[in-house]
């Protein structure tokens, strides 16, 4: 567990990162051999001050421990054992030293680890590699070899070893440091002799880099020491006196102050002696600079809270939100991914700021200009995410409900706040201390914040697993939802979430064809639901109108919404059970394993994951592809649209393909909902041996959206025109249109099965999509689609007015003792007109609703006999 999040805090960042760079650089240089060369020189240079700078720690340690060996070795002859020991450690202790630092020499190499892990996953999982030849290498995903007088031989691992070796002995004349260079040489030919060339090609590059930046530094200092004497003769007083000044304080030097001083210096205590007068007065002087030292510490602090604002505590505070989303075993690695990246991305910022801290003009205002702008962004980040969030609807799987348009008011706001920031970050950068312990401040407060956050992912993780561990292993096939019954009655209930009553029948209207699949079906024309979102409806889609969120209310419970919405679902699952039929389901929100599984006699056919059907879908029309399971990069968007302002959220999100995700949902979580219609579509079977009872919520037709109007998977293309001249979310159309395209592809497999006469089937949606055209302005109306058993004929239009709470009623009529609080219903009954009362949640997850009961914020009754009849609408405020 400890190495598994040690990997995604410190590798699986680092490796994403990587891979972009290096997929980056295949744009440019068509081969992948060269790419992972230039990929270790950028790596080499990126990290050449750091190696420097442990090359430079080295170094002193080593000329420290010389210098004490030489003392320690003069006690020798004097004191022994303990007394030569205590002596020896007062020593170490006076120079702060310890015998452990002569480890520091492996700095460099400490360094590339983490780069090397992260290309070896690189390369590991780069199945593009398979074949691919370079140089004398046949196939970069495997060891390079040449045959010589019949032996494989490997020639990169020995290359590495050789390059190495070199810069061991080239580097280092001490015997000590030879032979650990030695050691460590050897043991990266051994581990890496078997292992994928392009891996091998990328450490052998480091070693090169290594061994040409010791020939490098060899040759400088040698020029160095060959000009090194004369450099102090003759040396300008001023110029003397500035350079301690600078040195001791850290200040910009101004040139005026030192103007007329022309006597040449002799000695050096002399100038010391002018040093101290001079400092103080420039210590004393009002500069409207900032000193460079502050600049740099403010700077380290903005870019540490600006980088978990967007990286950690934006993205952890929506991931909580809806974790049943997500795959559970992926919900602990998501959020130390998350907290990874922060630490990468300030690392990266920081050691790029750090170019500029020298003792240069230019540089020093360049980086007063940089904690300037940051400055303003911080100030900006927090104002856009605290205080102007703005309101875009529900957000599934990283769509929001409403299209985001940016108004004039907004870019108003925009110019206003920009203006405002940068002025105010101006003003300020005066008070530079102030401003670093604000940071400061803000940074815990965003800490808190996400640790309130990931107190509650740890709590998800521990009570799903509870229930998870109690529940037994399924020894049934997942796939039985694929099987109908020749011989025997089948009932399919088929819910395609967010699917809307006016788009479909324009659907219809459009494609004449279509509507020949739907033999002997009665279209309801009126179906309303009883709310516009998920939570509050879908219960009572498969347990009745018992089970409405305003009945749920009137009951007053007492041990949570979530225990009683799985008594509805458990209810007719064990109804149709206990009578004998093959039960089978694909279940989603509202209810879940943890509250439902306790409830039903069978959990291995009614699944929450159909992981089964999606890699047969990945496996047959995708050819394989392999997707990430972390929303990483719609997360961080996330964060960052979260952070800035009106008209960059919009290109931030633009359509759900969000900035740093722009080949769309990559996630295999955004291909279930096309997954299960596809495959049931064109790979369901008739080999059950007794009546199925399939219950299936399917989710082709809610975000994430991602299909153009051929039905390919294509999110840069999946908004079309229609969106919004219908007033849907932005890429619903296409999805919708496919959606009952392979359902009509479905009808007429079962037709061709011959199951189709003994299947009564209803399809239906938990709500509607657009609010545009119903009189009270709501997506109440739905699709609502009805084939009694052996019916027959053309597809009918019934305006009969009918609601998704009905169909229990209709079809636990074909068990005897019917369903749990359901009075059966028969065709016939149905009215004409009707009163029906509906709601308006005030939010779509459990954790905006009461403990015990549905917060309700419009309540809608409509009475009539057309939905369209606007004296039908009744409102009334809660």
């Amino acid at each position: 567990m400890i190495s598994e999040l040690l990997y995604y805090i410190f590798i699986f960042p680092l490796e994403q990162v990587l891979d972009v760079v290096l997929h980056n650089i295949l744009k440019v240089i068509p081969s992948y051999g060269t790419s992972i060369i230039v990929l270790s020189l950028i790596v080499n240079l990126f990290l050449l001050k750091i190696f420097l700078y442990t090359d430079k720690k080295a170094q002193e340690e080593s000329e420290l421990k010389k210098k004490l060996d030489r003392r320690i070795k003069s006690w020798k002859s004097v004191y022994k054992r303990a007394k030569l020991y205590a002596f020896t450690q007062t020593l170490y202790r006076q120079h702060n030293y310890h015998p452990i630092y002569a480890l520091r020499s492996l700095g460099g190499l400490a360094l590339q680890i983490p780069f090397f892990f992260a290309m070896y996953e690189i390369i590991n999982n780069a199945t593009y590699l398979q074949y691919v030849s370079f140089l004398w290498i046949d196939d970069l995903s495997k060891p390079d070899s040449i045959t010589l007088f019949d032996i494989q031989i490997h020639v990169l691992p020995i290359l590495m070893t050789a390059f190495t070796l070199i810069n061991v002995f080239y580097s280092s004349e001490e015997k000590s440091a030879r032979i650990q260079g030695s050691l460590i040489a050897l043991l990266f030919l051994v581990l890496l002799y078997n292992m994928p060339s392009a891996l091998v090609l990328y450490w052998t590059c480091n070693m090169g880099f290594a061994l040409f930046k010791e020939i490098f530094k060899r040759y400088r200092n040698k020029r160095h020491q060959t000009t090194e004497n004369d450099t102090n003769k003759n040396i300008p007083l001023e110029t003397i006196v500035a350079s301690k000044t600078i040195s001791a304080y850290g200040y910009i030097y101004h040139k005026n102050t030192l103007k007329n001083n022309t006597t040449n210096i002799k000695t050096h205590k002399n100038a010391s002696k002018i040093t101290n007068r001079k400092s103080v007065t420039l210590a004393c002087q009002d500069t409207h600079l900032i000193p460079r030292q502050d600049s740099y510490v403010l700077i380290r602090y903005i870019i540490i809270s600006l980088s978990f604002m967007i990286c950690v505590s934006n993205p952890y505070a929506l991931y909580v939100t809806d974790l049943n989303a997500f795959e559970l075993e992926m919900v602990i690695p998501t959020l130390a991914t998350l907290f990874g990246f922060f630490i990468l991305i300030s690392f990266i910022l920081i050691y790029f700021i750090g170019f500029f801290k020298h003792n240069n003009k230019i540089l020093s205002f360049t980086l007063w200009l940089i904690s300037w702008i940051l400055l303003a962004l911080t100030l900006l980040g927090v104002i856009y995410s605290f205080i102007l969030s703005g309101d875009y609807g529900v957000m599934s799987h990283f769509f929001f409900e409403k299209s985001i348009e940016v108004t004039n008011k907004q870019e108003l706001i925009d110019g206003i706040m920009i203006a405002s920031c940068l002025t105010i970050a101006l003003l300020l950068l005066r008070c530079t201390n102030y401003i670093i312990q604000a940071c400061k401040i803000l940074f815990v407060v965003l800490v808190v914040n996400a640790m309130s956050s990931l107190i509650v992912a740890i709590n998800h993780v521990l009570e799903k697993n509870e229930v998870q561990n109690q529940i037994p292993t399924p020894t049934t096939k997942k796939t039985q939802i694929l099987d109908f019954a020749k011989q025997h009655k089948n009932i399919l209930v088929l819910i395609l979430d967010r699917s809307d009553g006016y788009v479909v029948h324009e659907l219809f209207k459009q494609d004449k064809h279509l509507k020949t699949s739907f033999e002997g079906f009665i279209d309801f024309t009126n179906a309303l639901s009883t709310s516009g979102l998920t939570l509050p409806t879908l219960t009572s889609v498969i347990a009745g109108e018992y089970y409405t969120a305003l009945n749920i209310n009137s009951r007053n419970i007492s041990d949570g919404l979530a225990n009683e919405i799985a008594r509805g679902y458990a209810g007719t699952l064990n109804a149709f059970e206990n009578a004998g039929y093959a039960v089978s389901s694909i279940l989603d929100f509202p209810t879940d394993s943890v509250h439902l599984y306790p409830l039903i006699t069978n959990t291995s056919t009614n699944i929450f994951d159909t992981v089964e059907l999606q890699n047969l879908y990945v496996e047959k029309y995708l050819g394989g592809v392999k997707a990430s399971e972390i929303p990483l990069k719609q997360l961080i968007s996330y964060g960052l649209f979260r952070s800035t302002t009106y008209v960059i959220r919009k290109s931030v999100y633009h359509h759900g393909l969000w900035l740093f995700n722009s080949q769309g949902p990559a996630n295999i979580r955004s291909l279930k909902g096309v997954a299960e219609i596809r495959i049931l579509a064109e790979n369901t079977t008739a080999n059950a041996t007794k009546p199925t009872f399939k219950f299936i919520h399917n989710s082709i037709t809610h975000s994430p959206y991602g299909l153009d109007n051929t039905c390919t998977i294509n999110p840069n293309k999946a908004v079309s025109p229609q969106d919004n001249i219908y007033g849907i979310p932005a890429g619903h159309y296409n999805s919708e249109s496919c959606a009952w395209q392979w359902v009509a592809k479905m009808l007429e497999r079962l037709k061709k099965l011959g199951v189709y006469d003994n299947t009564e089937i209803f399809i239906t949606a938990d709500h509607g999509a657009q609010s545009k055209f119903l009189p009270a302005k709501t997506n109440f109306h739905i699709p609502l689609f009805y084939k009694p058993m052996y019916a027959k004929g053309e597809m009918k239009k019934d305006a009969r007015i009918i609601t998704n709470y009905d169909i229990p009623a209709l079809f636990c009529n074909n068990i005897k003792r019917s369903c749990p609080n359901i009075t059966p219903i028969t065709l016939g009954s149905i009215p004409h007109r009707r009163n029906i009362r509906m709601m308006i949640s005030n939010g779509w997850n459990l954790n905006d609703q009461n403990p015990n009961s549905f917060k309700i914020s419009r309540l809608y009754i409509f009475d009539g006999s057309d939905i369209y009849d606007k004296k039908a609408w009744h409102v009334h405020k809660e």
